[in-house]
């Protein structure tokens, strides 16, 4: 799957609520998770339309999160002409 070659809407909601638009600020995001040795574990891939929902572990994250989620984050995809166009998380 390829990230769409316009904008790019990612919503992340914890700790802080926040909107990110554009593929160098995820680009930049998937750079800091590499440098931290961040490891993602993926659980339930569930499609739906031009939607998924993707469950991914990753361990010790609630650790330093405001709402417990037992290391799970939850993602909707969204998808047009086969490229991601959007991250909610």
């Amino acid at each position: 799957m390829r990230t769409s070659n316009g904008p790019i809407s990612i919503l992340q909601v914890d700790p802080e609520p926040q909107v990110c638009h554009g593929r160098s600020e995820l680009k930049a995001a998937l750079k800091r998770q590499a440098a931290q040795d961040i490891r993602l574990e993926l659980e339930e891939p569930v499609g739906r339309g031009d939607r998924a929902l993707v469950v991914v572990r990753q361990p010790m994250v609630d650790a330093n999160r405001a709402r417990k989620a037992d290391d799970r984050n939850y993602i909707v995809v969204t998808v047009r002409g086969g490229r991601i166009v959007a991250l909610h998380s």
